[in-house]
Formats: structure tokens, sequence, C-alpha cells
């Protein structure tokens, strides 16, 4: 809600003086067109905005389906930008080399064992005041026997004290449900760093 309401006020605010210089009348082709192309850009921000919406919808499907690893990574960092936190506090480095195949997997399970543990790490920062500066190491790869390997790997960009305690309240479930579907998830932390990984072999849904 906070990313769209930026694009949805400066398309309203745009088309308010789109109006009032054309009922003014004797504007500059050049003046017309650069307001023109400023709605433009408005608009864009706000369908990509949408898109990443939309797409929240399929990500939490829970019928297994084939997924693009890379294509959802991008999707969840993009998503997680509507975190205030996430998107001020940290900067993200993405790996994916080697790429990762096509897996048939229930896109919810891998959200909630990702989105879970981030959750939880944003909610213990933002009870810090000043809020620190991390930075994010998240790799999606490819695994031998063509499955993908997921991880995230949290540290203080810039000199800080120790990582607050982080508790996930659903961790025993999400270790539970990892089993249950044949993956490999962890998720570990010290008073310097904060770290998940998954391993999902290839035809386990």
């Amino acid at each position: 809600v906070h990313n769209l309401n930026n694009p949805t006020h400066a398309l309203a605010m745009q088309s308010e003086l789109l109006a009032n210089a054309a009922r003014k009348g004797g504007m500059e082709p050049e003046k017309l067109l650069a307001k023109c192309e400023r709605l433009k850009h408005v608009s864009e921000d706000l369908k990509s905005q949408l898109d990443v919406l939309s797409w929240r919808n399929a990500y939490a499907s829970s019928t297994a389906e084939l997924l693009d690893p890379i294509h959802f990574t991008g999707w969840f960092l993009q998503f997680w930008l509507n975190n205030l936190f996430f998107k001020h506090s940290i900067t993200v480095d993405l790996e994916t080399d080697p790429p990762p195949p096509h897996v048939k997997i229930i896109p919810v399970a891998l959200l909630w064992i990702l989105e879970e543990p981030l959750y939880a790490m944003t909610r213990a920062f933002c009870a810090q005041q000043p809020p620190p500066e991390l930075g994010m190491r998240f790799e999606t790869k490819g695994l031998d026997q063509d499955g993908v390997f997921i991880s995230l790997l949290v540290t203080p960009a810039t000199q800080y004290g120790s990582f607050p305690r982080i508790v996930m309240e659903h961790e025993e479930s999400i270790r539970k449900l990892a089993f249950d579907l044949g993956w490999e998830w962890q998720c570990s932390g010290d008073q310097s760093m904060f770290s998940v990984q998954a391993r999902l072999p290839k035809g386990r849904t």
C-alpha cells in the first residue's frame, strides 16, 4: 500500500496540472509533451507495482506447479521492497550462477520458508534505533541432479553491535513442512549474521 501511494498521488497531481494547463490554453508543445511523458512514467510505475501484487497470488498457490526460481527470486525481492526496513536498510547482492532449473513445487511452501524468517529478522531490527545498515547475499542456484539451492545471508554493511535475538513464531512448523516435502531447510544466526538455506531436490513437492 505504501509503495502504491506514491505513484497514485503523482498520477493524480500530474493529471490535475495537465488539465489546468489545457484549460488555460497556449501551452508550448514541448511543455505539453514533457507533462505527458511524466504521466507515462508514473503510470508505468503504477503498473509495475500492480504486477508485483498480482504475482503474489500466483506464488501463494497451494497447488504444485512448475516454477522458475529466477523469476520467483526477482519477484520476491521486489515484493519485499514494500517493507520499509528492507527497502531502506538492506542492500541485496543477488547471485544466480549456475542458473537453476525450473522445478515442480508448491509455491506457497517456498514462499513461507523464506518469508517467515525474513519477517522475523526485519521485525527484530525494526525495534532498534537507529536502524542498522545491512547487506544480504541472496543466492538462487542450480544443484546436482537438477535441484535448486536458495540461500540468504545477512551481515552488517557498516560497523554495528550485536544482532538482536531473532525469534520465528512458526519455526517448528516450517521444519516439519520442509521434512515432509523432502527439502533441506536451515535457519541460523549469531551476534553478527543471520542465515537461511534451502535445498529443493528436483521432483519433490
